[in-house]
């Protein structure tokens, strides 16, 4: 994750997808987000909260392709969202210190 977040750039943020227990993980760049779901597809879908009063969206490109608007107040510090990735890799539980809300 460190290597890939230290290759991309500002203005074209990558949304990448990590598999592990049975779920898809979505993490983004130098802002950043963490969205789960179950690879199946099924509910429920659980994204990650920064500054609930953020407006606006920020551009992201799923696997460097698809364009993905994903909302200011869900985007949180890149470090951030990588050590919560790795604890949650660790752990399998979505770490207790990042908000989240159902989406």
């Amino acid at each position: 994750m460190d290597g890939i977040a230290a290759t991309t750039s500002a203005e074209f943020p990558i949304i990448v997808l990590v598999y592990a227990h049975n779920y898809q993980v979505g993490l983004g760049a130098e802002e950043s987000f963490l969205h789960f779901e179950l690879e199946s597809g099924e509910p429920p879908y659980m994204i990650s909260v920064g500054d609930d009063s953020a407006e606006g969206e920020l551009a992201f490109y799923l696997s460097g392709n698809h364009h993905t608007e994903i909302s200011r107040r869900n985007l949180i510090p890149a470090v951030k969202a990588r050590q919560a990735l790795y604890e949650w890799i660790r752990t399998e539980v979505r770490p207790s210190d990042i908000e989240w809300e159902e989406v």
